[in-house]
């Protein structure tokens, strides 16, 4: 086998091995709030930068606070348990919900 053919070969491997969920990013610690990226910024296509202003001036993006998402959720989704918690801590003026720093 020539060495271009064994480049192509790893090259494809890698690939259908990503594509099969092989090179997955590990899930992170439990949060306190079951929060999804997926439907935020993929099906509703709110911008990185509406959530994570700090994004565009730092290395992290940040966990955006919870006035960011009082601002929405004050109309939307009132009654799902997840959101009730967004609601209570930030009417309360409670403590920040303990949410993990996930690395990038």
């Amino acid at each position: 086998m020539t060495r271009l053919r064994k480049i192509n070969l790893t090259v494809i491997l890698i690939a259908a091995a990503a594509l099969a969920g092989g090179c997955r990013r590990a899930e992170g610690p439990v949060q306190p709030i079951a929060y999804s990226h997926k439907l935020h910024a993929g099906d509703l296509k709110i911008a990185c930068l509406y959530c994570h202003f700090n994004a565009a001036r730092s290395t992290s993006a940040g966990v955006p606070p919870l006035e960011t998402c009082y601002g929405c959720h004050k109309l939307v989704k009132l009654k799902s348990p997840e959101i009730m918690k967004v609601m209570k801590s930030f009417e309360t003026k409670q403590a920040p919900l303990p949410l993990m720093i996930l690395p990038n």
